[in-house]
């Protein structure tokens, strides 16, 4: 997410972009009878880092090395069930699941995994993610169209969104950094929550917020974007009382500098530009720093 974080969920536009690499699932069905499903989920390294199996019948695990993730597995697929009570009924199951990037990165492992669970079973992937994660469900639909979106959901909170892109002279000197600090976007939310109501409610805040987002829409040239994204960036942390990225790495703002968490602020990743990263190569240097045209899809 480039702009539009916390205010998703409240009706303004979001800016959103899939990146490169993703997941893939893999299922193979046996003939057999029984009613078992043996997951196997294999990091970017090629290492397996969870296994669980599961009774399909019950939708409960049976044998697991990790009981948060296969709670959260069988939370989907029962979620998928209820959508559509066809899915998965019986049959034994081998279900694999590769990861392309460092889990740490926090570039959507649990929106694509929504996104294929919600192939699988032939329900809708922004259901399926609200029913069982909440928030705006962005992620879910760039997971789905697989192309960088404005998001916005309506009044009765129906989602929305229109294709987007960036041209890639804007983001030539862009630079992704993960800190290797995953954040718990649900946490994040529920932190501000309070804070979030009394903005939405206001509509000559709401009218600035949006206006900002129409400034990063129209811009043009990188300066006009990077500034309308520090423009955003001030008014999010002061009016929800959060800390920049420059205030948790304790730098400071120089001209012509960019340094901004994408999604929830804290971690996961941090947007900066040549200038601010040449000018702090020193709080950078632990975190691996990804040229944004080499991992993020503008069009």
């Amino acid at each position: 997410m480039l702009a539009g974080e916390y205010l998703a969920l409240y009706g303004l536009e979001t800016f959103a972009f899939p990146v490169k690499y993703g997941q893939k699932l893999t299922v193979w069905e046996s003939e057999s009878e029984g009613s078992e499903l043996k997951w196997s989920s294999i990091n970017y390294l090629g290492d397996t880092w969870f296994t669980a199996e599961i009774d399909t019948g019950s939708v409960l695990e049976k044998t697991t090395d990790n009981a948060t993730v296969s709670g959260r597995i069988c939370e989907l697929i029962q979620t998928a069930r209820d959508l559509n009570p066809k899915f998965l009924l019986k049959g034994k199951y081998r279900v694999e699941i590769e990861l392309e990037f460092d889990q740490a990165f926090g570039l959507g492992t649990s929106s694509t995994l929504v996104s294929l669970i919600a192939q699988w079973a032939n329900v809708d992937a922004l259901v399926l993610q609200e029913k069982v994660f909440g928030g705006s469900g962005y992620d879910a639909a760039v997971s789905r169209v697989q192309k960088p979106l404005i998001y916005w959901k309506s009044d009765k909170n129906k989602p929305n969104w229109a294709l987007w892109q960036m041209d890639s002279e804007l983001s030539k000197n862009w630079f992704l950094c993960f800190p290797g600090v995953k954040v718990n976007s649900r946490r994040s939310l529920k932190e501000v929550k309070e804070k979030l109501e009394l903005i939405s409610t206001d509509s000559f805040m709401m009218a600035q917020l949006d206006n900002i987002l129409q400034q990063i829409k129209s811009s043009d040239t990188a300066d006009a974007m990077e500034l309308s994204l520090e423009i955003w960036q001030a008014f999010i942390a002061q009016s929800l009382g959060l800390k920049t990225a420059y205030q948790n790495l304790k730098i400071d703002q120089i001209k012509g500098g960019l340094c901004k968490y994408l999604g929830a602020w804290g971690g996961d990743v941090i947007l900066v530009n040549k200038i601010l990263l040449n000018s702090n190569k020193d709080k950078f240097e632990s975190m691996e720093v990804v040229p944004w045209n080499e991992i993020v899809l503008n069009s």
